[in-house]
């Protein structure tokens, strides 16, 4: 688990560097349990008044239009919910 958690923190370390250098503030964080759980609690404790993500849009059914992990999040968050389409098919 602790590779994963080192491979997740790298990827997102690149991240926000690439979007420093486009002038775009953005904080980092990894999480243990489930995705959306832990996407939203976070969202909640920082005071989030936005939640920006990416989806692949890879569900089953009932997930046609987005991910699911980004469908939970857009069903139970309290503030608005910006998706992007994952440029990365």
């Amino acid at each position: 688990m602790k590779s994963e958690e080192e491979t997740g923190s790298r990827y997102l370390a690149a991240v926000k560097e690439r979007l420093a250098s486009q002038g775009v503030k953005a904080e980092t964080f990894v999480g243990e349990g489930s995705p959306s759980d832990v996407i939203l609690d976070l969202a909640r404790q920082q005071g989030a008044d936005l939640i920006a993500m990416t989806t692949h849009g890879r569900g089953g059914l009932g997930r046609l239009v987005y991910g699911s992990v980004s469908d939970a999040v857009l069903r139970h968050s309290t503030v608005p919910v910006l998706l992007f389409r994952s440029s990365a098919q």
